[in-house]
Parts: C-alpha cells; structure tokens; sequence
C-alpha cells in the first residue's frame, strides 16, 4: 500500500483512517481525500493526542499524493485488513485551537449522542486539557 506502510511500528484501521507508530514511537494518524478533478488520492498525516480513552487526530503534519491507490473500494479493503484500533473507545479530531470536532464510537463510527453519559464523562476528560466538544 501506501507511504504510510513503511514506518517500523504497527499500523491499525479506525474507520477511513490509519493509525500508525512512528520511529519516535509516537501515535499518527492517516487519512485520505480524493480529488475528482485530477483522479487522484491525496494523504494527510498528523500527531494524535490519547486522552484516556479518547483518541485525538490534531493538525496535519504532512500530506501528499498517493499513487498506490486507485479507487475508494481499493482504499477500504486495504484499511479492511489492518488489525483494528481498540487502544481507545472514542474519537475526535481536533479544529481551530481547541475545539474538538464531534465524538465517535471507534468501534462502530458513529456519533456519540450528547446527552449521554459516555458523552459527558468524555466531555470532562477532554476539558481537563482544555478542549472544548463543539456541538451538533
């Protein structure tokens, strides 16, 4: 596959990204977006922050092409057969500052309603290191 395979540590599927552990040993992660125009697939790749059992992708630390993939199905079952991400239950990508995008369910990808529970208890963790979920 991709770039992305050539790091020495493991390398994992959340949902439509890659989650990997670079040399330095730190979490990254991998996400792909395909321009229509050109007929190509671009890579994005930046830092992660595991906040208990939250996983956040923060800002882009690299991007490029990717010409090993060629179409979206490829995409999936490539990320199909990695082992799966179960390091953390939830997940978010950080924007702008300290917002936090919308909380997910790593194992199903689905929102995380905000009133429940889980929601708020996750809420508090994240605010602990002052990040703020932003709302749907």
């Amino acid at each position: 596959m991709g770039l992305w395979l050539v790091e020495e540590g493991p390398v994992y599927q959340l949902q439509e990204y890659a989650i990997l552990k670079n040399k330095e040993g730190n979490y990254e992660y991998v996400a792909w977006n395909y321009d229509q125009k050109k007929d190509m697939f671009y890579w994005l790749r930046g830092p992660v922050l595991i906040l208990e059992n939250t996983l956040c992708l923060t800002g882009i630390s690299a991007e490029g092409s990717e010409e090993n993939i060629e179409n979206e199905f490829e995409l999936k079952i490539e990320l199909a057969q990695l082992p799966r991400w179960e390091k953390t239950t939830y997940y978010c990508a950080l924007i702008g500052g300290n917002m936090a995008s919308l909380l997910k369910s790593c194992d199903n990808g689905e929102f995380v309603d905000e009133e429940s529970e889980e929601y708020k208890t996750v809420q508090e963790i994240l605010k602990k290191h002052n990040i703020t979920l932003k709302s749907q």
